[in-house]
C-alpha cells in the first residue's frame, strides 16, 4: 500500500488512532486515519485480507487531500455496554442499580471530581449524557449482573469524563 509518511530524521506511516479504550474495556467500533499518497481502489478488501482474524476494516471514507481534524478532537460521543458482577459475586443489586439510574436521569446536575495528574478537574457528569444515554437491563440469572448502555459525550470545553469514573460516581 502505498501510504504516506512523516517528513524529517525519522518517518513514520500518517496513521492516526482514536481515543483508546480504557484498560479492561474492549472496543467493538474504533476509528483509525490512514493516509496514502494516491489513491488505492479496493485497498479495503486487500488489507482486510491480511489483518487477523476477528479484526476487520467496516468501512472508508476518501476524506481527499487535506488533513482532517484529529481524530480525538472529531469523535463527540463514547458509547458503551457495562455489565456489572451479579450480587452473588460481590456486585451490587439490581435495585440499587436501578435507582442509582433512576436518581441520575431525575437529576439536572451530578458533580464529579476527576482526578488527574495535571490537576483535578470538576465534571457535571449529568450534563455528558444526552437524552436516552443511559439505560438499565437486569442480569440474566447467576452468571451476569445488572447491565448498563452508557452514551458519554464531551462537555462544551471538550473535557470527557472516563467510563469507569462514571460507574464510580453513579454507584
Amino acid at each position: 500500500m502505498p501510504a504516506a509518511y512523516s517528513k524529517g530524521y525519522h518517518p513514520h506511516p500518517l496513521l492516526k488512532f482514536g481515543a483508546p479504550p480504557p484498560v479492561g474495556v474492549a472496543g467493538e467500533r474504533e476509528y483509525l486515519d490512514i493516509a496514502f499518497v494516491c489513491q488505492v481502489p479496493g485497498w479495503l478488501v486487500r488489507l482486510n485480507e491480511e489483518l487477523p482474524p476477528g479484526l476487520a476494516l467496516r468501512r472508508e471514507v476518501v476524506i481527499g487531500g487535506q488533513s482532517p481534524a484529529s481524530i480525538d478532537q472529531v469523535v463527540q460521543r463514547f458509547d458503551y455496554r457495562a455489565v456489572l458482577p451479579p450480587a452473588a459475586s460481590g456486585g451490587p443489586e439490581p435495585d440499587q442499580v436501578a435507582a442509582a439510574v433512576d436518581a441520575f436521569l431525575a437529576s439536572a446536575s451530578w458533580p464529579c471530581l476527576r482526578r488527574r495528574p495535571k490537576g483535578d478537574i470538576e465534571i457535571d457528569a449529568r450534563q455528558l449524557v444526552p437524552t436516552g444515554g443511559l439505560g438499565f437491563e437486569d442480569g440474566k440469572g447467576e452468571d451476569e449482573g445488572p447491565v448498563l448502555r452508557i452514551c458519554l459525550g464531551r462537555s462544551e470545553t471538550g473535557a470527557s469524563l472516563p467510563v469507569h469514573d462514571f460507574l464510580a460516581t453513579l454507584l
